[in-house]
């Protein structure tokens, strides 16, 4: 799957995290779509043809472990979601047992970002 038909919904409710990530995306040829908290991210995600998440753990409006069991019984096509957080209590491994494919510190690297997803998407 080309870059150019790969779509990444963004989802944390740090505007400015959101901007900066669909920027480097948009540079490397993603289509990014934000959200500011998992109740919007699922009303994008029934909406649009999204092909990868990243999501932070704690946000208002839906966390991202809420958005992380709805994508996991409401699709039947693996979609991976990858998650950020700061601080959590949760470790990566229980996070990858909850069905996430990575857990990442914020602020996380752009280029391992962009690794994962193109590993994901078969884009590399």
């Amino acid at each position: 799957m080309a870059a150019l038909n790969v779509t990444i919904l963004i989802v944390d409710d740090d505007e400015d995290l959101v901007d900066a990530l669909i920027y480097n995306l948009n540079l490397e040829d993603f289509k990014s779509l934000g959200a500011s908290g998992g109740i919007q991210a699922i009303d994008i995600i029934k909406n649009n043809k999204i092909d990868f998440v990243i999501s932070d753990i704690h946000m208002r409006n839906g966390d991202g472990i809420f958005l992380l069991k709805f994508i996991l019984e409401n699709r039947s096509d693996n979609l991976p979601i990858l998650l950020l957080s700061a601080y959590t209590e949760i470790t990566r491994e229980e996070i990858k047992k909850l069905g996430a494919i990575d857990l990442l510190q914020k602020p996380a690297d752009i280029d391992i970002v962009i690794g994962i997803i193109k590993k994901y998407c078969n884009c590399a």
